[in-house]
This record gives C-alpha cells, structure tokens and sequence, in this order.
C-alpha cells in the first residue's frame, strides 16, 4: 500500500484513539472482555506487551497505585499503572521500552532505504548499453529507487503515527519525575529531548510545507514521500496537517496528565474531537466530500466510543456496564471489518478492472494490426510482391 494513500494512516490513526481507551483511569471494576480487547490495540501505539504477561491479582494493583502514591503527592497514573500491571511491564520500564520500539523500526526501515539505494546505484551502473542486459538493468534500478521512495515515505508514516504515542509516555514520565527533580533522572532528560525534537520537526515541516509551490508538491519523488501529509488536502490548506498534530499532541497530553477522574478525562477528549470536527467543518481542508465524510464519519465513531467509556465510569449496574462493553467491542469489530472487506473489495475490483483493460488492449491491437498496411523495419510501405 503506497505511503500516501489515505486509508492506512487515517485507519491507524483510529486505532490509536481507540488504543487511549486502555490507559484512560477506569473508577468502577473494569470489566475483562472490554479492557482485554482495548488492550489488544496496544501495538498501534507502539506499546508492545511482554509475552509473559500474567494476570495480576487487583491487590497488586493498589499496592503499586499506593507505592506511587507516596512518591508523587499531586499525580495519579492509576490507568497506566493498571495497564503496565496487565502487560507484564512495569511502569518505570515503558518509557525505554517504547524508544527502543520506535528506534528499531526507523532503523530497519533505514537499512532497506540504504541497501535499495546502494542496488540502485549498482544497477545504474551497469545500465551503461542498449542491449537487453543494460534494459533489465535500467527495469531493476527503476524498481529499486521506487522502493527507497517508498521506504521514505513509510517512514513519514511512522514519524506521523509516533507522535501521540511519544507525546503520552514523555508526559507521563515528566510528571512522574515532577514531584522530586526534572534533571535527576535519566528518562526525564530524554523525555524533555523527546518534546523538543517532536516540536522541532513539527515546526521545521510545516514551514518547509508552507514555502513550497504548487508544481513541487506535485513531483513524483516530493509526493511519494511527503504525500501523506498533503496529498488530500487542497493546496491552500496544505499545512492543515499541523491541526492534526496538534490534536494528537492535546489528547496524548490529556490521557497523560488529566487523571483525577475517568469522566472527566474522556468528556475532555470528547470536548478536543468536537472542537476538531468544528474546525474541520470551518475550514474545509479536503478537496472532495468523499474524504470530508470519511473524516466527519472516524470522528463521530471516536465520539460514541468515548461517551460509552464515560458511561462505564459512572455509578451504573453491572448489568449496564455489561450492555456496554459488549455494544463498545461490537462497534470496534464491526469498524474494523468493514474497514477490511472495502479495501478486499477496493482490491479486488483494481485487478479485475486491470486485467479487463489489458485483455481488450490486446485484443484491439490485434484487430487493428489487420487492416494496417505492411511496413519495412523503418516504417516505410512494403512493395507489393513480384508477379510471375
């Protein structure tokens, strides 16, 4: 799938707001199908579970809820404590666990981009002639630099989906570090570093956005790259994507540090999402309706989820917090499903429409060969044969 397709990132993109719900603070005894499912999310956001993770038993979690307690007089991480003692992990380890995740990805994807660059330049090298060796080689170089491209742009694509999960784990480590000294701790160094530089590269891209002209943005190697930041919005509202960041930096920062109460922390990210939709519906950014109410759609269904979340906080029956777990997980199913079966049908008229087009091409041609006159090698008329 190319980097600068809408589908993959916005889908993504939504998983990572439904994965929240797993480190949002849960008042009443959270039921295990719902939180298991959500938990199942944790790898949009780079949260990878250990895989000896057991179940811990509910005192272990108001042992290590106190434990933090003692040490942090104005901050509460109960829901990311809860998960970190659901992963198997413990909360002090999330913070390098997660840098070494997204560290390791960059760096693999720089080793494709490295060694499809270096075969790219082999395969130049020997595409010197005009015989059928130098053809396959110059075919192989194209494939190759086509590669590295997409390698680029995959990794905007990581850039992008890092920056709510980042944001969240810095925070959190910020204000666990608050209450004693910011520059005592390693990880809270590395955090503040982790800010900056998320800052910084968010500043450095939209300016480089804003100056660039409307031909530039079109080039294929710019746009097979750059294209998911861009490529569907309309030109004057190219630099729309700094909405988006700042809407994933606001509500990695509220899961993060608003955790005084479970309702009051997903009202606040029902509240950011609305004032979102406003701004989306003030702007305009998308050049056709199709991405608007896709948009509007993701939103509205981020919006169900965050009011049926904040129902499961509130003094409700068990039989209630049944009904809405399970209406909650057959949302998400049934999204994600749907989610699938249109790209497996998006697929499968692609290839059909493909092999149509190729088989009536041929057929065309073949038809059209009849009635041609004959030619020589150089295009000339063939005279017609001698007679006996």
């Amino acid at each position: 799938m190319a980097a600068q397709l809408m589908g993959a990132p916005a889908f993504l993109s939504a998983l990572q707001h439904v994965a929240v719900l797993a480190l949002t603070k849960n008042n009443n005894r959270p039921q295990l199908v719902y939180i298991r499912f959500l938990d199942n999310f944790s790898w949009s956001i780079f949260l990878v579970p250990s895989l000896s993770a057991t179940t811990v038993p509910s005192t272990s979690t108001a042992v290590s809820t106190a434990v933090l307690g003692r040490g942090l007089t104005s901050y509460d991480p109960s829901g990311f404590v809860q998960f970190a003692l659901r992963s198997g992990v413990r909360e002090q380890d999330w913070f390098v666990r997660l840098m070494a995740t997204v560290l390791c990805v960059i760096a693999l994807l720089l080793l494709v981009i490295a060694a499809s660059g270096a075969w790219a330049y082999v395969a130049s090298r020997a595409a010197v002639g005009y015989d059928s060796e130098s053809a396959s080689a110059h075919s192989r170089y194209v494939q190759l630099r086509t590669l590295s491209h997409q390698c680029l742009g995959l990794l905007v694509v990581i850039g992008f989906l890092a920056v709510l999960p980042l944001t969240y784990i810095a925070v959190v480590e910020l204000l666990q570090d608050g209450s004693t000294s910011l520059w005592s701790s390693t990880n809270g160094l590395l955090a503040v570093a982790t800010l900056l530089l998320l800052l910084l590269s968010t500043v450095v891209l939209l300016q480089w956005l804003h100056r660039q002209s409307r031909i530039a943005l079109a080039k294929w190697r710019v746009r097979i790259v750059f294209g998911v930041l861009y490529a569907n919005m309309q030109y004057d509202r190219r630099c729309f994507i700094g909405a988006v960041f700042f809407l994933e930096t606001v509500i990695a920062g509220i899961v993060a540090a608003l955790t005084l109460d479970g309702v009051s922390q997903l009202l606040a990210l029902m509240v950011v999402h609305g004032l979102f939709v406003l701004l989306i519906l003030h702007r305009r950014p998308f050049p056709s309706r199709v991405h608007l109410h896709a948009t509007l759609g993701v939103e509205g269904f981020l919006l169900i989820l965050y009011s049926i979340g904040a129902g499961l906080n509130m003094r409700i029956t068990i039989q209630t917090q049944l009904v809405l777990s399970y209406t909650a997980v057959s949302l998400i199913t049934l999204a994600v499903v749907g989610v699938w079966v249109r790209q497996l049908v998006l697929l499968a008229k692609y290839a059909g429409c493909s092999t149509n087009k190729a088989a009536e091409a041929g057929d065309n041609a073949l038809l059209e060969m009849g009635h041609l006159p004959l030619t020589t090698s150089r295009g000339r008329p063939r005279p017609p044969a001698a007679t006996l």
